[in-house]
Parts: structure tokens; sequence; C-alpha cells
């Protein structure tokens, strides 16, 4: 009987001549399923062994009757990968260790060393732009399922073993071993290991549990996962896409995998216990009290690490399955995984605040949950925060979205992002905000300057967010000057716009109908003014107002509000006496008797003040009354003057013959937050329904 150079025999001269009890304590009872979790010891280098002459071959009717062989195919070379990540700092490359042993299948050669830096990353380019209102991105707010807990099979345990057969094969001189009717336990046949279970083999691919070890069935045949060196003390396999770190049984000569962190020729590696594989070109999360480790790792399965040995820091990489990601890591001090290198999910402060998405790299755009949660993220992966101390509060910072903006943020008390700070999506009240009633937008700023509608009712938010409840609609006017010609309609935060159309009898507005159509599709009110002047042919009113009517046509007769804007300028026959009131008054008329809409009239309150129009307001003509009080104008080109949920109006003097404005421009330096020049803002005093009155058809119109 010859003896192998580990001291170990060989499988025929094992069985050959073996009684029941020798066999015995050769074949392995199946151990309880509570192992796919179970860590264990790394195995030294010292484990290696020489490969011996001994060990089986398989012929060709070996390998015919084997589909292990043909299915558990050899590691082919990997390609070189470019590897080494982006670091903080400048750091030399660590060199790469890998198995040297000739028994052993080496890892895959060119894997680049990982860098790293206890020092923040610096910036990629174009990283400090902040982020807009797109990069918002949704998530579920429960924490993300660990695989670590997916059981292996269970295999069910037996009492005794029992003796293998001995058979004579066919053209053979020597017996052939075979499994006796309930036999339970590992045997190799002609090279190739299967685990039997009351003398039936386990087909079934994926892990098992056999005497406290985890071994990997290849395919449908049963055959247990090997190297292509069989006296290998350890070597890795790719199977089917995936990549195993193989050790050798010492009694049986078939092949295991141990579940967790494992360190062989300074390559770091991680077995799932789920799977039997190597994490590769990606995270994998096991799953703990706090959250989870996130196990991160390139293609050929080196975890990543931090080159100069730090316990924590940041690293840049494009080498863990995404690209140019930023990763910020701990080294595990004690126990089974010393050494080790992983990733915290959720959040973490150390660093900067930041929160570790289930990939392992750290999340760069604002996060959403489905319970209306919003974590400010910037592009560097800093979450907003406020001083340490504070519960809640209000920040303004341009570190986030781009401007200044502000935000109220909560501490999260529990759960995966215990410790961050949130924004709440949405309308919040005094009481429920422990502040005044503001509102949140998607991208976790709070809305300032602008009208917000909440379930059917209407807020104007001043410059600090705060919000006031609306009586009235607020507006703007716009016409083919001072860049509203090309004004996003859509994104203006008004509820009505009153768009300019004609002038004389001969100027038309180019953007009058392309702005009328946004208007109506962006579900505004809408309104059209003509600019009385002697300019442009101008002069006479009835051919002036038969101009306007002609040009908007009938196609928005009683969705619009229509108006004559009387002013000074190119207007010859501007005034306040009577030839002026009737010049209005005649022009009112013939579009009331075209359209049966009663229009409005624009003028400025000292105009109103200065000439007897009871003609005008006896005839049902409301006014849309202009007056700057010092509160809302400056004479600045910078707008300055947010929505106002209620403008002061000055009742001194009164409102010439109206008892009061129906509309109320107060201000030439309005600031809509969605339009970079200044705007003329008004204010309807009535509501939605009123507006509708406003522009509807009263009487019976001749429109020819």
């Amino acid at each position: 009987m010859q003896t192998k150079t580990d001291g170990t025999l060989s499988t025929r001269a094992r069985f050959a001549g073996l009684g029941i009890a020798a066999f015995a304590a050769l074949s392995l009872s199946v151990a309880t399923p509570a192992l796919a979790t179970e860590e264990t010891t790394a195995p030294t280098e010292d484990d290696v062994a020489v490969a011996t002459s001994q060990e089986p071959t398989a012929t060709q009717d070996d390998q015919n009757s084997a589909p292990e062989q043909e299915t558990v195919e050899a590691e082919a070379p990997a390609p070189v990968e470019d590897a080494t990540p982006i670091v903080e700092q400048d750091q030399p490359a660590a060199p790469t260790d890998e198995p040297e042993s000739d028994s052993v299948d080496a890892p895959v050669e060119g894997e680049g060393a990982d860098a790293a830096t206890e020092a923040e990353p610096a910036s990629p380019a174009g990283e400090d732009e902040p982020a807009t209102e797109e990069d918002v991105v949704d998530e579920p707010a429960s924490a993300p399922q660990a695989a670590a807990g997916e059981a292996t099979p269970d295999i069910q345990p037996v009492d005794e073993p029992t003796e293998p057969m001995r058979v004579e094969a066919e053209g053979e001189t020597e017996p052939v071993i075979a499994p006796t009717p309930g036999f339970t336990g590992i045997m190799s046949e002609k090279g190739v290991y299967r685990y039997y279970q009351n003398g039936v083999v386990y087909k079934t691919p994926g892990v098992i549990k056999v005497g406290g070890k985890l071994y990997v069935v290849a395919n449908a045949s049963g055959a247990l996962l090997a190297p292509k060196n069989m006296g290998a003390s350890y070597a890795y396999r790719t199977h089917k896409g995936e990549k195993y770190l193989l050790y050798r049984d010492k009694k049986t000569g078939a092949f295991y995998v141990k579940a967790g962190y494992a360190k062989k020729k300074g390559m770091q590696t991680y077995t799932r216990p789920d799977t039997g594989a190597l994490v590769r070109n990606g995270a994998y999360v096991v799953k703990n009290k706090r959250g989870g480790r996130v196990i991160i790792a390139s293609k050929s399965g080196r975890l990543a690490r931090l080159s100069d040995g730090s316990k924590r820091g940041w690293v840049v990489s494009s080498s863990w399955g995404a690209q140019d990601k930023r990763y910020y890591l701990y080294r595990d001090g004690s126990g089974a995984d010393k050494g080790m290198y992983y990733a915290k999910l959720g959040y973490s402060g150390n660093g900067y605040a930041h929160i570790t998405s289930e990939k392992g790299y750290v999340r760069t755009k604002t996060l959403k949950t489905s319970d209306g949660r919003i974590y400010v993220i910037n592009k560097k992966g800093r979450v907003a925060s406020l001083e340490k101390g504070k519960d809640r509060g209000w920040l303004t910072s341009s570190d986030y979205v781009k401007g200044s903006h502000r935000y109220h943020l909560t501490k999260d008390t529990a759960g995966l992002y215990k410790g961050a700070y949130y924004a709440v999506l949405g309308y919040q009240d005094k009481a429920a905000s422990g502040t005044y009633a503001h509102y949140t937008k998607k991208n976790g700023s709070v809305a300032t300057g602008t009208v917000i509608e909440v379930e059917g009712a209407y807020y104007v938010a001043n410059a600090k967010g705060k919000l006031s409840r609306l009586k009235q609609l607020c507006g703007v006017d716009i016409f083919s000057g001072e860049g509203e010609a090309n004004i996003n309609i859509s994104k203006l935060t008004a509820q009505f716009v009153i768009v300019k159309a004609t002038q004389g009898t001969k100027y038309v507005n180019p953007y009058w109908k392309k702005h009328a159509d946004e208007v109506l599709k962006a579900g505004k009110l809408l309104g059209f003014y003509h600019y009385a002047a002697t300019n442009y042919n101008g002069g006479d009113p009835t051919k002036e107002a038969d101009f306007f009517l002609k040009t908007i046509g009938t196609k928005y007769i009683g969705k619009a509000v229509l108006a004559l804007d009387w002013e000074s300028i190119q207007n010859d026959n501007f005034g306040t006496d009577k030839k002026a009131v009737k010049w209005c008054k005649t022009f009112l008329d013939r579009v009331y008797s075209k359209t049966g809409v009663l229009p409005l009239i624009y003028m400025s309150r000292s105009v109103a003040q200065g000439g007897d129009w009871k003609s005008v307001s006896d005839a049902g003509y409301g006014l849309w009354m202009a007056q700057y009080l010092y509160d809302y104008y400056n004479g600045s080109d910078t707008p300055h003057v947010e929505y106002q949920a209620n403008p002061r109006l000055s009742a001194k003097g009164g409102y010439g013959s109206w008892a009061a404005p129906t509309i109320y421009q107060y201000t030439s330096e309005g600031k809509d937050p969605n339009f970079k020049n200044c705007l003329d803002f008004n204010t309807y005093y009535g509501t939605h329904k009123d507006w509708a009155k406003l522009a509807a058809v009263v009487t019976k119109a001749a429109l020819s």
C-alpha cells in the first residue's frame, strides 16, 4: 500500500479492504442546518500541500461518465483589469500579492492595488456644482434585506453510515467502490466526488452543508466543485460565472468552501454563505443589529481596502462595480474578520455626515424615502445637517441645491439613517413643524417667494418660506421685451398671466399666441391687453379696438379677461380730460359690443383720481390700477419683491370713480423664482370662479 506525501491514502487504496468500522470513520454524518452564517477561521498559508502522483486520474471513459468534468471548467487566465482606484491624495500603489505555489490555482492576475487616505477625497471635475432638483432620487424607507441570512439546503442526518460495496467493473482487474444502499457520506467515483444521502446522490446544484463544511454541488449529476489540481491544499476556481475559494478536506480529498473572510497570499476575499461564491464586482450586505456591513470587491474578488492600512478613510474608485464612486471604509480590528475592510450600511457621521447605499458607495444625490422624508445630499456625499445638539431647526445654505436655499431639518432617531437630518416633503403647519407653516419641495428646500397650492387652497411663501393664506389671486402681465419673449410660462408660479397682444393698428406682439397657449396648457388663468398708441398708425379708438379683436380672434373669447392699457408713452391722446375719457369709453364699448365681454381699463392711481371716469365705471368696466408703494419699489433693475398674499393698498384719496380696483399692480420689480428678470406683479381680488365670470360673455354679442 502506497502512501501520499501528505500522509493520507489514495482514494482507491482507502476503500479497498476496509471494514465497516474503518469506513465509518471516513464517512461524514450530516450536520444540522444552521451553518449558513457560521464564521469559520480562514486557513493559513501553511495549509498548502504538494500534489502526489498517486492522486486518481480519469480516463476518457471516466470523463464521459463524470458530468463534473464537463461543466466545471478550469479557470482561464483573466484579462488584466485596471483596478487601481482614484485616491484623494497621492499614494503609492500597494504591491499585488498573489499565491505563487505551483499546486494552487492563483487568483486573477493584474488586479491593481487599492488606495485611500483618511483625508476628505479630492473632488472630481464638476463636483462642486450643487445638485439640481432633477438629481432627486426615490428609495423605500426600509433598509435593504441582506442575503447573509439565507439558509443552505437542509440535509437530514442518519444514525450510522454503512459500508460501501465493492463490485467488479467490466474490464477491470480490481474492484470499483459503489455505495451500499443506505450509505450517507462523500465518496469519490473515478476521480469525481459526490455526496450520497441514503445511498442516493444529492443532485441539486448549490451549497450543501455536510459534516460542518459547505460544499458546492456543481451540476445536476451531483459532482462536487473541485479545482483542476486535485492535490492542492486550496485553490481558486471559476464555475458558471462565479469564483470560488476551495479547500481540500484531508480526510476525504473533496473540496469545500468556508463562508466569510479569508486572506491567501495577500489576496483578501469574502465567501458568501448562501452561494459559496466569492463576492465580486460589487457589494454584499451582511446584516447586523446596527444595519449591516457592506463587503465590497473587484471583478477578481479582491476586497476593497485602504492601501496605507488606516483604520478608516475615504477612497474614490471605479474598481468595485461602479464608476468613480466614493467610499468610506472601516478596518475590522478583531475576530474572524480582523484586517478586513468594509463600509457601514446607512448613515455615518465619520469623515463627514454621509449615507452609504447597499452597493457600498456613498450616496451623492438627495434621497427621498416612501414616507416623505428627504435626506438632502450634495455631489460630494455630504448630508445637510444642523449644529451639534440641535434636533430640529432651519438651515440656509448654497451647498446642496444651486443657489442659496432654506431647509427645515429634523434629526432621525431610529432606523438605518439614525442620526441623519431630513426634511419633510410638502406642507407642514405650525403645529407639525414647531415653527411657522412652510412647504418643502422635492429637492428638500423650502419654497420661498412663490405661490403654493395645497389641497385647493393657495398660499404665498415669503422670502423666509413662511406661508400666508391667499384670499385673492397672484399674477403677472408680460410683453415681448426684457427677456419675456422666451419666458417659460409653465414654470411661473403666478396663477394668472395677462399677455400684451397689440398696439395702435399695426403692431402685433409676435409671441402673443405662443404665450397664450402656454398659459392655458399650464392650467393658469389668461388675459389679453391692447396698448393705446398714436404711433403704429393708431389714434382712432374704434379702429384700434377692431385691430385688437381681429388679432386675438374668437378662440379665446370667453376664456380670457380683456383690457385696455391707458398710458402716456407713445400716446398723443393720453390724458384725464373729457376727450381722453371719451376715447377710452369708445374703445371699451366697441370691445364689449363685439364680444359680450366687459373689459377692464389699466391706469395709474393718479390718473384714476385725476379725471371723471364715472361714465366708464358705471358701464361696468373695472379698474386695473397701478400703484408702486415704497414697500414694493426702489427703482432698481434687480428683482427683489416676492409675491404678496395681501399687498398693502393705500386708500388715501380713494380710487377715482371706482370703489376699489379689480386688479392691483403693486410692483414692476417682481421676483418669480423661475425667471431671472423683473416682472410686473398683480393681485386679483377674487377667486378662480370670479375670474371665469370676468372673462365670460355676459350678453349676446355681434361677432361679425
